[in-house]
């Protein structure tokens, strides 16, 4: 037993769970009122946390559907964005390759290829690089290079050949005279002479 004292007396109090002897045991009535009292105070903090716990249950399940809609927001738009960035990427290298494709068709045919767009696929793109003006740099070399690794890809230019393009520089021209010496020697007829 724990001694307690109160004022000049020392009041025995039994331990917990042992009813006091004597006149300082509770009677009935008080120990049926003080179970009534512990019941309601139970029942009330069991209705209360009961409350709060579906208050919060509730606030949990509508922060987590918040959460979903925003992530599923979040994720529709970068998937939109992903898919923006793959068509501008897309877009870009079309116009790149076009760009390259163009300026290697035009080199060629100013190089005087029998077939200019098959100069094309002879050539790496990758090694082709862009100016700060969207420029092909790298085209001219490159041809150069194909055409002394594939000289049969280049027309050789005939001495007939209307265009004076094609035609050499360095070579000589044959006069009027001269041919007409020449076709007199090999009994060949100038069907403009009469």
């Amino acid at each position: 037993m724990a001694d307690e004292i109160v004022g000049t007396e020392t009041v025995k109090t039994p331990p917990p769970g042992q009813v006091p002897a004597g006149d300082q045991a509770p009677d009935a009535a008080e120990l049926q009122a003080e179970l009534e009292r512990v019941r309601a105070a139970l029942k009330s903090a069991n209705s209360e946390a009961a409350d709060r716990r579906k208050k919060l249950e509730a606030f949990e399940e509508a922060e987590e559907a918040r959460k979903q809609a925003a992530m599923t927001e979040l994720e529709r738009v970068q998937a939109k964005l992903k898919e923006a960035q793959d068509r501008v990427e897309a877009v870009e290298r079309d116009a790149q390759q076009a760009r390259i494709s163009s300026a290697v068709t035009l080199a060629a045919t100013q190089a005087n290829f029998h077939n200019p767009a098959d100069a094309m696929a002879f050539l790496d793109p990758a090694k082709f690089t862009f100016d700060d003006k969207g420029k092909v740099e790298g085209v001219a070399e490159a041809l150069a290079k194909l055409v002394k690794e594939r000289p049969h890809l280049v027309k050789t230019p005939s001495p007939n050949d209307p265009d004076a393009r094609k035609q050499s520089a360095t070579k000589e021209k044959v006069t009027t005279s001269e041919q007409a010496e020449i076709n007199r020697a090999f009994g060949i007829r100038d069907p403009y002479v009469k």
